[in-house]
C-alpha cells in the first residue's frame, strides 16, 4: 500500500491564519478519501494547505459541510465525539514521539503529545498546549443551528517547531528531512430535526492517505513530506525499502489487537530489535538510525 508523498517548499512569508487557507501560498492537497480505502461516497470536500519556515509547520484546512455541529468546550474534552479535523504529526520519521491536534467548530482544542502508537503500548501526554494565537477557526455558518445557510469552516495551525520540541526528541527542521504527517476530518451525520440537530451513531474518516484500516496511529502509513528550499519534484527516500521490511518484521512480531478493545502488547523480549541497512527498529517499534 503505497502513501502520499510530497515535497514541502519553505514558506517566503508565515501566512495569515485569520485567512481562508485555501488563498494561502502553500502546497495544496485535495485527494481525500476513506481511511480504510472502502469505496465511499462523500458529499462534502475537504481542502489542505501545508507550508513551513524555521519558526513553525503551517497547516491550514476547508471543510465544506451543510450543517455545523459540535458539544465540546472545554480544552482537551473528547473532541473526536464531534465533527471535527485532526492533524497528526511525527517530524523525525520514527514512527514514535509524535503530536496530534484535534479542531471542532467551536475552536474547541485538543492537543497532545504520543510516544508511540495506540497498537504498540503508548503513553499519552496532555501537556502539550498551542499558544492560543497558533489555532484559529472561521465558519461560514452558524454552530448549532439547523436553520442556518452554511458552506464549511476552516482550521489554521501554527506548529511552533519549540513548542513541540519536548514531545519530539527536541527536533528542529533541515532542508531534506522527511517528515510523516496525517489530516483527517471525521464526520457524525447530523441531521436537522425541526430546530434541534441529531447526531447519527457512526462517524465517518476522511483522511490524506489510505491507512488501511479504520485507524489513524499508523504512523508508517502517513504521508511523507520531503522538507525544500524552493519549489522542486519529491525525490524517493533511498533507504525507504529497508525501513518497511523492519516495519513489517515489527508488526508481525507484536499481537494482532483492535485499538478499541485495548492496548496492544509489544514483543514480550523488551530487548528484541532488528537490524536492517543503516535502521534498527526497537520493541516499541521506534526506528532508529545505526
Amino acid at each position: 500500500m503505497s502513501h502520499p508523498q510530497i515535497a514541502l517548499p519553505r514558506a517566503s512569508s508565515a501566512p495569515d491564519l485569520a485567512a481562508d487557507p485555501r488563498t494561502w501560498a502553500a502546497t495544496h492537497i485535495l485527494d481525500f478519501g476513506d481511511i480504510a480505502g472502502r469505496d465511499l461516497p462523500f458529499p462534502h470536500s475537504t481542502h489542505l494547505a501545508l507550508t513551513w519556515d524555521d519558526r513553525a509547520l503551517y497547516v491550514g484546512a476547508y471543510l465544506q459541510a451543510e450543517v455545523l455541529a459540535a458539544i465540546h468546550t472545554e480544552r482537551d474534552a473528547a473532541v473526536w465525539e464531534d465533527d471535527c479535523f485532526e492533524f497528526f504529526l511525527d517530524p523525525d520519521g520514527d514512527h514514535a514521539h509524535y503530536v496530534e491536534v484535534e479542531v471542532n467548530a467551536l475552536g474547541t482544542v485538543w492537543d497532545l503529545g504520543l510516544d508511540r502508537p495506540y497498537r504498540t503500548g503508548n503513553t499519552r501526554e496532555n501537556s502539550l498546549t498551542l499558544p492560543a494565537d497558533a489555532v484559529i477557526v472561521r465558519r461560514d455558518g452558524e454552530v448549532n443551528d439547523p436553520f442556518s445557510a452554511c458552506q464549511g469552516w476552516s482550521v489554521a495551525l501554527r506548529l511552533d517547531w519549540a513548542v513541540l520540541a519536548p514531545y519530539t526528541l527536541g527536533y528542529r527542521p533541515r532542508v531534506g528531512d522527511r517528515l510523516r504527517a496525517l489530516a483527517m476530518r471525521v464526520d457524525w451525520g447530523w441531521t436537522a430535526q425541526g430546530p434541534i440537530l441529531r447526531r447519527g451513531t457512526m462517524a465517518t474518516y476522511q483522511t490524506w492517505g489510505n491507512q488501511g484500516a479504520v485507524d489513524a496511529h499508523l504512523p508508517w502509513n502517513w504521508a511523507e513530506i520531503l522538507l525544500t528550499e524552493d519549489e522542486t519534484a519529491f525525490t524517493p527516500d533511498p533507504e525507504a525499502a529497508d525501513r518497511r521490511v523492519l516495519v513489517a518484521a515489527y508488526l508481525a512480531a507484536i499481537p494482532s489487537r483492535d485499538v478499541r478493545h485495548g492496548r496492544a502488547e509489544t514483543p514480550h523480549n523488551p530487548d528484541w530489535s532488528l537490524e536492517r541497512g543503516n535502521w534498527r527498529i526497537d520493541a516499541h517499534g521506534r526506528l532508529v538510525r545505526r
